[in-house]
């Protein structure tokens, strides 16, 4: 390396912080974690507040899902298409593909290049919908402007660098299903993978004035009128109303074991697994292995495994084992780090200072009042509407 990207310290940055939980993975990391009396944190206690109560019966699938493809079917009847998904390569959007194919449903697969594909993720994309038959559109997003954006997050040292990249992906499935009169939304959203995700450690992807302040302050503002964006109202009020448009999480219908559905995808459909979960990014990758450990002390593989624990697909033992060693070397985060800041173009010492510098609260920009009500809202009424069970 002509200039070294320093990482000096990785691998304890992945030390437990604080106390653990007794049931899951969960530990202090998490500020905003309470434990009960027997040591159970409230993070896993919350996730089996909401577990789809079919799971505890002998069934392969709900008991709505035959209904739900059924009535996508006559929603989309006119169409060429009954949905949309938007496919990244990773192994659940990949299985909630395998999964809408063998339910019938007519998919239109969409993909959204950031600028940020790895070769596995590509492959594993044209490999499904050759295998399947779908069609695919793959739309790129303006690299300056994604650039800019990107740079800017970093630059306002906030923890959710990947908003930017995120929120033009959801935008941009979005605007493709408009424009092809789809109404529903497959997503591989699920439980058994991602009932845990601490709100300290990010913020909304979607909250489009989040996005503009942070971009605003921190970086190129002329380059903001060529990224793609979904705001609240057409998210809130247009699209659920007016266009009557929804989206399905087929996965949290159907029994679902990330493991065996990654091994069958190996077998059967030319699928390559590349890494930790979401890591089918590049910038994904080095973003939450190395920059998000370093800087915020933030182990997303916590939070990933502590949903396997819970959701019984995973051992607590084999997990507190995998979170014991890092997600990699330390020259190979170094070779990670080079590679994204050379892609937006930090030096080496603006790296160093990047990982180095106190943390910033997204709370010190703009955020959108109505999109964080709403949110907080669907969480208090969430696990009231799905009525699931108690921790024992």
């Amino acid at each position: 390396m002509s200039e070294r990207y320093s990482c000096e310290g990785y691998a304890s940055a992945f030390r437990q912080r604080g106390r653990l939980c007794t049931h899951c993975v969960m530990d202090e990391g998490d500020p905003d974690l309470r434990f009960d009396e027997q040591g159970r944190c409230s993070g896993c206690r919350e996730a089996l507040a909401i577990e789809p109560a079919w799971r505890h019966t002998d069934a392969e699938r709900s008991p709505e899902f035959d209904a739900t493809v059924e009535a996508i079917r006559r929603q989309n009847a006119r169409g060429a298409y009954d949905t949309i998904l938007g496919l990244s390569g990773g192994v659940d959007s990949s299985w909630a593909l395998v999964c809408a194919a063998k339910a019938g449903l007519r998919v239109l697969v969409m993909h959204c290049d950031t600028g940020w594909d790895s070769r596995e993720s590509v492959d594993n994309i044209f490999n499904l919908c050759q295998r399947l038959g779908f069609a695919l559109q793959t739309i790129v997003v303006d690299w300056e402007s994604m650039r800019a954006a990107q740079r800017a997050f970093f630059l306002a040292g906030v923890a959710n660098c990947d908003i930017p990249q995120d929120h033009a992906i959801i935008a941009t499935v979005n605007d493709v299903a408009v424009r092809n009169g789809i109404r529903t939304f497959l997503s591989g959203g699920n439980w058994v993978g991602e009932s845990i995700l601490p709100d300290a450690w990010g913020h909304d992807a979607l909250d489009i004035v989040h996005l503009r302040d942070v971009w605003k302050k921190a970086g190129d503002r002329h380059l903001m009128r060529r990224f793609p964006t979904f705001g609240t109202v057409r998210r809130h009020v247009i699209n659920p109303f007016l266009r009557r448009m929804n989206a399905w999480r087929i996965l949290d219908h159907l029994r679902y074991d990330p493991g065996e559905a990654r091994a069958c995808l190996e077998r059967e459909y030319g699928w390559s697994s590349y890494g930790l979960k979401h890591c089918e990014s590049v910038f994904t990758r080095v973003f939450q292995c190395v920059y998000l450990p370093m800087r915020f002390g933030f182990d997303k593989r916590r939070a990933h495994l502590a949903s396997l624990v819970v959701s019984g697909l995973r051992s607590r033992d084999s997990a507190l084992a995998e979170l014991a060693q890092p997600p990699m070397s330390q020259d190979d985060a170094e070779r990670g780090a080079e590679y994204l800041c050379s892609k937006l173009g930090f030096s080496a010492e603006e790296w160093r200072r990047m990982v180095t510098s106190p943390p910033v609260p997204h709370t010190r920009y703009r955020v959108d009042t109505l999109e964080r009500l709403a949110v907080s809202w669907a969480k208090k009424h969430l696990a009231h509407r799905m009525k699931l069970r108690k921790v024992k």
